[in-house]
């Protein structure tokens, strides 16, 4: 279930993203298309100026600064936004003469360009944002600067509450489908829910537990497969318990299935063991892990496993061994598809020390082959 729901908000965030980054995207092109509209009416207006001015200059040739000043001052062009503002500049940035207003310094944008070259540029003053257009204009006195600008304030404005509105949008739309999701997801999944329930109980050793076969797809099937599982393994353990009985003994499960919490304490327990006798807290955790499975490792949390030991003699020690009850279970635990899990010469191989007193279920045709030629788990699986 915690896989499910990891995987349900991984998709969801993923979709989100992939929503959000393409709205995004759609929105910067659409302002860079618009800027670029600017951009060229900009420069349109640059060079309406600039022919004016070779018409002007051509028909009356000026002589000094104030008589340039007054040429600027009697062009006058008009587009949809109203009069164009202009100023024509030094290489330094000097204002040489002025039509209008032109709040931008011009030595950024003219010291960047080069012989014969245009430019612009977005500059930004105060909470206003302007495209600032400049163009060389040959004189007779040298090279000056034909500058001007539009105002694109709204443009800049209209992304940025664009931008906010599709953010809102998209929050709202994820917020809605997770929760219809949610909705779906927990009516859909509801025969899983009962049959990990179901499952736990079961590895805690109640083998009566069946679950409710409402359909007849993939979790119907899962569902009728778990219940044959449960009869079979409730119909073997309790086969096993009565034949040993017969032979004269007294089996006691004392530990089958393990919350995590509960094998993390036992870790920590043996961990501890072992910072008592002086190893050191890396070398500790490895010496115990050799008797007790680190938490998410242990074939108890899976439910596989169960710890039987003589009722007589309840301690999980290495004289379980010769006790009457583990002798019989080691000869005959194979008839009913059990295997000593960890047995004795194998922890090279296992990882865990000799515990005559685990034993895991593996199905009778596995079990058989596996006590019958002396293997652990990993030998047969290898094979």
């Amino acid at each position: 279930m915690r896989l499910f729901w990891k995987l349900f908000c991984s998709m969801v965030i993923i979709t989100a993203l992939v929503c959000s980054l393409g709205g995004y995207f759609l929105i910067d092109q659409q302002f860079r298309a618009s800027l670029d509209r600017e951009v060229s009416a900009l420069y349109e207006e640059n060079d309406l100026l600039r022919y004016t001015l070779a018409r002007e200059l051509a028909l009356q040739p000026i002589d000094g600064e104030a008589a340039l000043s007054q040429l600027v001052s009697s062009i006058s062009i008009t587009t949809g936004r109203g009069a164009v503002a202009f100023r024509i500049s030094d290489e330094t940035g000097r204002s040489a003469a002025v039509k209008g207003s032109i709040p931008v310094d011009a030595a950024p944008l003219t010291a960047q360009l080069g012989e014969g070259q245009r430019g612009w540029e977005v500059v930004r003053v105060e909470e206003r944002v302007f495209l600032h257009a400049a163009s060389p204009l040959s004189l007779s006195g040298g090279t000056l600067y034909l500058e001007n600008r539009r105002e694109v304030t709204s443009l800049f404005s209209a992304r940025q509450e664009q931008y906010q509105n599709f953010f809102y949008l998209m929050l709202a739309l994820t917020a809605i489908v997770g929760a219809l999701s949610l909705a779906v997801a927990s009516v859909i999944l509801r025969p899983l829910a009962r049959l990990s329930a179901a499952t736990k109980r079961m590895a805690a050793g109640e083998l009566d537990q069946r679950v409710r076969v409402d359909s007849s797809d993939e979790l119907g099937r899962l569902s009728e497969d778990f219940n044959a599982m449960a009869a079979r393994l409730k119909e073997q353990v309790q086969e096993l318990k009565d034949a040993a009985r017969a032979a004269g003994h007294q089996p006691l499960i004392c530990s089958s299935y393990r919350t995590w919490g509960k094998q993390a304490q036992l870790f920590e327990a043996k961990t501890q063991f072992y910072l008592d006798q002086g190893y050191a807290e890396s070398e500790a955790e490895v010496q115990a892990a050799a008797w007790v499975a680190r938490p998410g490792t242990s074939e108890h949390q899976a439910g596989l496993a169960v710890d039987i030991v003589d009722t007589a003699y309840q301690l999980l020690d290495k004289a379980q061994e010769g006790r009457p009850v583990q002798q019989w279970l080691m000869a005959h635990c194979a008839e009913y598809g059990f295997i000593l899990r960890y047995p004795t010469g194998k922890s090279d191989l296992t990882g865990v020390n000799y515990e005559p007193w685990h034993y895991r279920y593996v199905g009778q045709k596995a079990a058989r082959e596996i006590m019958d030629q002396g293997l652990c788990l990993e030998e047969y699986l290898a094979a």
